[in-house]
């Protein structure tokens, strides 16, 4: 793929989102020191690890009621960031699985908020906000939870690279 000088408003929010999440690999949280953070690539590429945390999107969604009128319109979206937690501890270990996703989802909640205007990511989007946890069920294979966030930009309607207020 070419490199893209510009990126997309949501591309834009998909890297800050990245690099909040990369605080945890690097340490910097309360408890929780993840192994890896990915972004899903089309035919997957990843194996699944201890505290490890994958970034995907769902398909952006019109929001009408916070889009607005103009020449051009400015266009509201909501599109959803699934963070998915996985842990997948020793055999050995006596910890409940479960206290390690307790601890792996507050920390990536608290790594995404810690800024006093987290929820605007720079400026790129109008609101966000957290939807309920959801438990990823064991196959075998690994243990985890699903932090999903909800995010509202606004883009012009010709031009998705453009914020508009």
């Amino acid at each position: 793929m070419p490199v893209i000088a510009d990126r997309p408003v949501v591309e834009k929010i998909a890297e800050a989102l990245f690099d909040r999440l990369q605080r945890l690999v690097a340490g910097r949280s309360s408890t929780t020191v993840a192994s890896e953070v990915i972004r899903a690539k089309r035919m997957g590429g990843w194996t699944p690890k201890n505290l490890q945390i994958v970034l995907t999107q769902s398909d952006p969604e019109r929001n009408e009621e916070l889009s607005h009128p103009g020449n051009p319109p400015a266009m509201a979206f909501d599109i959803r960031f699934n963070i998915r937690c996985h842990v997948i501890p020793s055999e050995l270990d006596p910890t409940a699985v479960d206290t390690y996703i307790n601890a792996m989802t507050a920390d990536v909640i608290n790594c995404i908020t810690r800024d006093a205007d987290w929820y605007n990511f720079g400026g790129l989007a109008v609101n966000s906000q957290f939807d309920a946890i959801e438990q990823i069920d064991s196959d075998g294979s690994f243990d985890g939870a699903n932090v999903p966030l909800n995010v509202t930009y606004r883009v012009s309607e010709t031009n998705q690279y453009e914020v508009r207020a």
